[in-house]
């Protein structure tokens, strides 16, 4: 895999369920989880990561019904409504898992309008548009190939915050048994793989495949905060350090 930052079946869930993640060393983030799914089986069908901008009018609402999928409030509060569930309020920096298949409705508030972010996993390389109008949506990225190393057994769908201090060193190289996008929220990240470094910054998407060895660092004065969507298979590491391999 080479390095690069990208403008990109049958799922049950269920609301709790927190994916394993190998210990590494001290020179780890600090993580906040945002939401989490649990997905029944993953290969029955090929499946891929697409990941959105939607922005939302105030006042104003946008239905949608797809593949699962996890959401993340950037700006603005709105009121997600998932079909069987009571109607909760999103607050900027607040995640939500979405079950596949199922209706949902996503309001903004009347004061302003709401930008959301939606990681969705889906069996299609290419789906239908995100969510209906009045939303307006721009794709960041999308693997291009299936993903690799899925087994048999549910998985963990998790959406975590992040936080790498401020000259944080390199992480020891690690790579994942499942897969992860992430989202550069703030900062830049310094991304080690393959014989070559390179700087990520803020708005942008970054990927990590499953057995990729790269290591990640803050190079930067302020605090990196990177917004990782993360898919694994329940009860396995979703990392393990490269010596492992």
């Amino acid at each position: 895999m080479r390095i690069r930052p990208c403008l990109m079946a049958v799922l049950v869930f269920a609301l709790s369920g927190t994916p394993v993640v190998a210990q590494l060393p001290p020179e780890s983030p600090a993580s906040t989880l945002v939401a989490t799914g649990h997905l029944a089986s993953l290969v029955e069908l090929p499946m891929y990561l697409r990941l959105y901008l939607v922005r939302l009018p105030a006042a104003r609402n946008a239905a949608y019904r797809g593949s699962s999928a996890l959401l993340y409030n950037l700006s603005g509060a709105s009121t997600i409504d998932i079909e069987g569930a009571a109607a909760q309020p999103l607050a900027e920096g607040a995640g939500a898992f979405i079950p596949g298949g199922r209706a949902v409705t996503v309001s903004a508030s009347a004061s302003e309008p709401v930008n959301l972010l939606l990681f969705v996993l889906s069996a299609r390389p290419n789906q239908r548009p995100p969510f209906d109008r009045p939303a307006i949506f721009r794709e960041l990225y999308r693997t291009g190939e299936p993903l690799p190393g899925l087994r048999a057994g549910p998985y963990e769908f998790s959406l975590s915050r992040l936080t790498y201090p401020a000259g944080m060193p390199a992480t020891p190289p690690h790579y994942r048994t499942g897969a992860a996008l992430n989202y550069v929220l703030s900062g830049t990240v310094g991304l080690t793989a393959d014989g070559k470094t390179e700087a990520i910054s803020a708005d942008l998407p970054l990927f990590e495949g499953f057995g990729w060895v790269h290591s990640l660092t803050n190079p930067g004065g302020v605090p990196l905060v990177l917004l990782q969507a993360n898919i694994s298979r329940a009860g396995d590491p979703a990392v393990q350090a490269a010596a492992e391999k």
